[in-house]
């Protein structure tokens, strides 16, 4: 799959490159709908490896990222790569396109088709908290934790892991978006405006 991903973004450089000095392309815009292609196709690649690797991102076990990982698996494997529509320049049709196909794989049909919003209850991590903890060590017991050294109302293990696996993850993403959506509004404006001016200067230098 890295390898798949690799030939794709570097087929997509080449040939930008090659758009950009060859004088026989009049239009660059080609340029731009390569640069979605290869997003939409990292999408759709990296959408089927978190599918199928459903089990390591949602598991049973504490390898990988635990039970409900998913959230924070997608954060720190998948998200970054979208930070580089930061840097872009892309219109913002593209933009919203790119982020919105990203938002409807990752966060809503592959979770929903292998169940990875269910949220898991109190007394369900704690019950899996009792069955992983002595696989750690030999010695290890969900008493002699601290999950269970603790006699408040609030678990610090089920606290810690709706924490790090939903809660700082979700707030990454939505930041991410937010802002990946709001500056591609401004550089569109901004694009837009310099093109306006463009063309005025030109019709004033027309004129004289």
């Amino acid at each position: 799959l890295y390898g798949a991903l690799f030939v794709i973004f570097l087929a997509g450089l080449i040939s930008s490159i090659f758009i950009f000095r060859s004088k026989g392309w009049k239009s660059k815009r080609v340029v731009l709908y390569i640069t979605e292609g290869t997003f939409i196709a990292y999408i759709v690649l990296f959408g089927y490896y978190f599918a199928y690797f459903a089990e390591l991102y949602y598991g049973n076990t504490l390898i990988g990222f635990g039970r409900g990982g998913w959230l924070l698996a997608f954060a720190i494997l998948v998200a970054p790569v979208f930070l580089a529509l930061f840097f872009m320049n892309l219109p913002f049709a593209q933009t919203l396109e790119i982020i919105t196909i990203a938002f409807a794989t990752f966060m809503i049909i592959v979770p929903l088709l292998y169940g990875f919003w269910s949220i898991d209850t109190k007394q369900e991590l704690i019950d899996w908290f009792k069955v992983q903890i002595p696989l750690l060590s030999e010695n290890a017991t969900y008493e002699s934790s601290g999950c269970y050294e603790y006699k408040g109302d609030v678990n610090p293990c089920v606290f810690n892991s709706r924490l790090i696996h939903y809660v700082i993850p979700g707030i990454v993403i939505c930041v991410m978006t937010l802002a990946i959506v709001i500056v591609g509004v401004f550089v569109s404006r901004s694009n837009r405006k310099a093109f306006v001016n463009k063309k005025i200067i030109q019709s004033f230098t027309k004129q004289k």
